[in-house]
Order: C-alpha cells, then sequence, then structure tokens
C-alpha cells in the first residue's frame, strides 16, 4: 500500500461502508489524500507486525483508513497525523482482537487477558555477548525484526514499534497507548531486552556475538 500508486477510487475504499453515509466532499478527499494517505506505508508496516496474516494487516489498515476519513474533522489541520492514526489501528485491533477470543458467554476478552508468549524473567540476559547491543540491532533485516517482534507480549511490542519502529517520543507513544510515560519506558527496557533474546540465535550464527551457553528459548530434548 503505498502512496505513490495509483489511488484507488473513494468509492472502491469504501466498499464496506454503509450505504447510508453521505457522500464524502471534494475538499474532505482532498485533505485525506494530502494528509492521511501518505501514512498508508506506516500504518502497513505496524499492522504486519502485529498481525501474522498479511491479509489481515491490510484489512486492519482499510478499516483503520475508513475511520480515518469519517473522523477527519476531528484532526486539527497542520497537525501530524501519526499518532492519531496509530491509535486508531490500535483500537481497530483491539477491536478485531476482541471479536476472535469471545468466551462461550459472549463476553469479550481484553488484550490484557490473552494469553501471552513465554519469556524468561531474565529478558536481556545474553546483553553481555554483544559488543553494542542498540546498534547491533540495527543490522537485522526487517523481515527478522517482525518475526521477532511477533513474538512479544502485546505490550511490550506495541512499545517498541512506537518508540524504535516509529521514531515516537516516550510521551506520543503514551498518548496512543493510552498509559503512563512511565509505563511506556518499562515496556520499552523489558521490551529490548526480550528482542535482543529473540535474535540471538541469528546474531551467533552470523558471528556478531560468541557464546557456547544454549539458548533460554531454544527447545530442550
Amino acid at each position: 500500500m503505498e502512496p505513490d500508486r495509483d489511488r484507488p477510487t473513494f468509492t472502491q475504499m469504501k466498499q464496506n461502508q454503509a450505504e447510508s453515509d453521505p457522500p464524502p466532499d471534494a475538499a474532505r478527499q482532498e485533505r485525506f489524500y494530502r494528509e492521511i494517505w501518505p501514512e498508508a506505508p506506516m500504518l502497513m508496516r505496524t499492522a504486519i507486525s502485529m498481525s501474522h496474516d498479511a491479509a489481515e494487516a491490510e484489512d486492519l489498515v482499510q478499516d483503520t483508513l475508513l475511520k480515518a476519513f469519517k473522523a477527519l474533522d476531528q484532526l486539527k489541520p497542520g497537525s501530524y497525523p501519526k499518532a492519531w492514526l496509530l491509535t486508531m489501528l490500535r483500537r481497530t485491533w483491539i477491536d478485531l482482537w476482541r471479536k476472535r477470543t469471545r468466551r462461550p458467554d459472549g463476553e469479550a476478552v481484553g488484550l490484557d487477558h490473552a494469553p501471552e508468549p513465554e519469556i524468561p524473567e531474565d529478558a536481556g540476559q545474553h546483553d553481555a555477548e554483544w559488543s553494542d547491543p542498540e546498534s547491533l540491532l540495527q543490522r537485522f533485516g526487517d523481515q527478522e525484526v517482525i518475526e521477532a517482534l511477533r513474538l512479544l507480549p502485546e505490550g511490550n511490542r506495541w512499545a517498541l514499534l512506537l518508540v524504535d519502529v516509529q521514531s515516537m517520543s516516550i510521551e506520543e507513544a503514551a498518548d496512543v497507548l493510552e498509559v503512563a510515560p512511565g509505563t511506556v519506558k518499562s515496556r520499552l527496557h523489558r521490551g529490548r531486552g526480550m528482542l535482543r533474546d529473540r535474535l540471538h540465535d541469528f546474531a551467533k550464527d552470523r558471528g556478531w556475538v560468541q557464546s557456547h551457553a544454549p539458548h533460554p528459548l531454544e527447545k530442550r530434548v
């Protein structure tokens, strides 16, 4: 979903909208393509990092863009829309998750109660083997980082996506996640350690680190 490709017609974009919705006005369309549409690749990268399915990620972005179009009047003219759009994407993801994980009694399960991957308590235990843990992460390909991110708990994953991938400030990420800045800092610290642990085997295979100890996430026979 690249902004320099041919734009879809708005009729194609709103195929899932209710027929009762009023038709878009030209000024709204113009503003949407000027301010919102260029952020579509950023939304797609984030959605891919959250979902294990490319088609699902596209649906998430499509739904987010439709919501953004409808709510465009809420975005102050001239303001940067990234945080606004990421908040919308996250809420769309939460809605999808709740629908998918409804309990037998019909009640939705929140993300806070979703099963999380098993992660060692001592996340970041291999940092001593990395000469420069933070800069070394930059040497991995996007797909490798995305796969590692998918294995992290939801809260840590979002903190890393917003601050380390999207280059948002702690305060901006806190607004998107609707938590305190201190919570974001805590999730970042632990998330970075968990991410490095997940990427440890890749780094060891390439000779970037030296270790003879088994990786804590390796399956034991």
